[in-house]
Formats: structure tokens, C-alpha cells, sequence
């Protein structure tokens, strides 16, 4: 490790000034946790660098690994470290273990209302003081900046990522999905077109829920729906909540019949949870195929007119756009398309 007494004379001040800088400038939380490792694994050239993402009921939600190379994100397929069911933060936000070869340090980076955040750096010896405190001060940086995007970018009633997070996730898929339809169709990655499906998801009968049993208590039947259908979605799955009780869901699968059975049994859980007071809640779906050829707000409208559709034939259905094209659900008048 570099002696601080030398810091001028490397230029590691200049490094460290504009570390920060690119650190303060991020907005997004997965770009926040890669610029953070960058900075640490230029400052301390660590044995390895690793941040954790826990979920409150103890599952790894992704493992970033940090090397000279660049970074790596991980989500399946993960278990937790010894080292952070073992780890005692109640003196302090640091761990540290000595071993004969090489030291590990666990912090604490942070922790909101859903998840937790650890940083494992393994080093030849112990940090020193100085590189302690550089540490520390990042992840004040960090804990700050999470906090920050956490009220931009998150439900405070449900925890979700909120219509602002929505905006911003469908111009990245887009981004995906284009960059693959603009591939000439004889090249190799021409037919691994990444498919992604898009649906609206409405509480039936919500009004009869706050007016008979009060507000307060349809926004527990939000966050009990919300945590509902978390536990079925898949790792890669993204949902909002979209505004009242209609939520997004953002979901890849390569084929129909995929998407079909996975938004059937999201429909299912919801419909299985045993609700205080109330005993069944159910939700009516409406999905479309995400399609680069169409901007997001056709989408919406779309997947707005099938879930509509799904409330119209008697709620608590999935029903998916397509299906209405084929079966004459749809009618075209004065250049709009229109329910029956």
C-alpha cells in the first residue's frame, strides 16, 4: 500500500479528487456501487473486493466483484458468506479477520428499510489507519448518495422502485432490445434477441377495500400485495408501482407460452394470500410484448386496454393484448382503437 507521505508526489490526490467526483455524479444505484469499488480498488489494489446486497429475509440479492479487469454483477444461483453471519457490527460498522496469508475487513455500507449492503476487502495485511479512514469517508459518500436515490427512486409506502424508475429502466431495454433488431439476420447474435414482456396490474375492487375498511388499511393490502408478488418474480424480474394500486411489471421470457405461465401464476399467488380482514384480494392483468418498433406509451396503452379487457370479462384474469387482436376484442373508429 502506498505511504500517505507520498500521495503528492503520485498523483494519488488528483486520483482520489476525481474518484469522488465521479462518485457524487451518479444517479443510478447499480452505477453508485460500481463507482465506489472502482475507487477503493484503485486506492488499496486489494486481493479481492466484493459488495453484497442482502434482502431482509436473508437472500443475497446480487454479489458485484470488483478486479483490475472491471466489474462483475452476479444474482443467481448465490449463497451468503460465513463471513457476514458471523460478522458483529453492534461497536462499529467494521469486521475484520486475520489470517496467516492475507487480512478480510467486512463493512457495514448500508442499510434501508429492505436490504443491507456489505463490502468484503481482503488485503496481504491489515489496513492502516489512513486507508481506514479513506474507506470510511467513501462509504459516507455512498450511504448518503443511497439514501438520496432511494427517495427518488423508491415507493416509500411499498418499498418498490417507483413510475420514475419505470421511465428510466424501459429506455435501458429498449436500448437492449434495438441494438439486436438492428443486427443483420444472418449474424450469430441476430436470433438471441433478448424478449421482453410488459404488464399493468390493477387491484380489483380497491375503492370497496378503503372505503369499507379505510385508507390506511388498503395501503397495508398495497404493501402485502407488493411483498406477494416480489417472492414469486425471478431475480431479473422488475416491478413498479405505477401509481394507486396499479403496479408494472417488466419481465423476460423467450417465449408466449412462457410469459403466459408466469404472469398466471403471479395471479395465482396474489390470489392464495390469505389477507387480514379481508380473506382474498385479486388483481386483473393486461400484457404485451415490448416491442422496439413502438414507443413505451403505445405499450402502456396496450397493456391498459388488456387489462381493462381482463376487469370488463370479470376480473381476476390475465389477459394479454394479442389475444385481443385475434378475437375481435378490439375495434378501430375514427383512427383509434377501442374496447367493445
Amino acid at each position: 500500500m502506498s505511504n500517505p507521505a507520498d500521495l503528492a508526489g503520485t498523483g494519488a490526490e488528483r486520483t482520489l479528487i476525481g474518484n469522488i467526483a465521479d462518485l457524487t455524479a451518479v444517479r443510478d444505484t447499480e452505477h453508485l456501487e460500481f463507482s465506489l469499488l472502482k475507487s477503493l480498488h484503485q486506492l488499496l489494489q486489494p486481493q479481492d473486493l466484493i459488495l453484497y446486497k442482502r434482502h431482509n429475509d436473508g437472500h443475497l440479492l446480487a454479489e458485484m466483484r470488483y478486479t483490475a479487469d472491471g466489474g462483475d454483477v452476479q444474482i443467481d444461483g448465490l449463497t451468503v458468506p460465513e463471513i457476514i453471519g458471523q460478522a458483529d457490527f453492534t461497536a462499529s460498522n467494521r469486521y475484520t479477520e486475520e489470517h496467516p496469508d492475507y487480512s478480510l475487513h467486512l463493512f457495514s455500507l448500508f442499510e434501508s428499510r429492505f436490504y443491507q449492503v456489505y463490502l468484503l476487502v481482503q488485503t496481504e495485511q491489515g489496513l492502516s489507519s489512513y486507508h481506514s479512514d479513506l474507506i470510511t469517508g467513501l462509504m459516507d459518500i455512498y450511504s448518503n448518495f443511497c439514501n438520496l436515490l432511494e427517495d427518488a427512486q423508491k415507493d416509500q409506502l411499498t418499498g418498490l422502485a417507483n413510475r420514475n424508475s419505470f421511465d428510466k429502466y424501459i429506455k435501458k431495454i429498449y436500448q437492449q432490445v434495438s441494438q439486436y433488431s438492428n443486427l443483420e439476420s444472418g449474424t450469430d447474435d441476430a436470433g438471441k434477441a433478448p424478449v421482453y414482456w410488459m404488464a399493468l396490474l390493477d387491484v380489483d375492487h380497491f375503492k370497496k377495500i378503503n372505503d369499507n375498511f379505510g385508507h390506511l388499511y388498503g395501503d397495508e393490502v398495497l404493501v402485502l400485495l407488493a411483498q406477494t408478488m416480489q417472492h414469486k418474480l425471478r431475480r431479473n424480474d422488475m416491478l413498479f408501482r405505477y401509481g394507486g394500486e396499479e403496479f408494472v411489471l417488466v419481465a423476460e421470457c423467450s417465449d408466449e407460452q412462457g410469459a403466459r405461465e408466469m404472469f398466471e401464476r403471479l395471479r395465482c399467488a396474489v390470489e392464495q394470500r390469505d389477507f387480514p380482514q379481508l380473506g382474498t384480494v385479486t388483481v386483473s392483468i393486461g400484457v404485451t410484448r415490448i416491442s422496439p418498433q413502438m414507443m413505451p406509451v403505445t405499450l402502456l396503452e396496450y397493456a391498459d386496454q388488456a387489462l381493462y379487457h381482463s376487469k370488463d370479462c370479470g376480473r381476476n384474469q390475465v389477459t394479454f393484448y394479442a389475444d385481443m387482436k385475434t378475437s375481435g376484442g378490439l375495434k378501430v373508429a375514427g383512427g383509434e382503437v377501442e374496447l367493445f
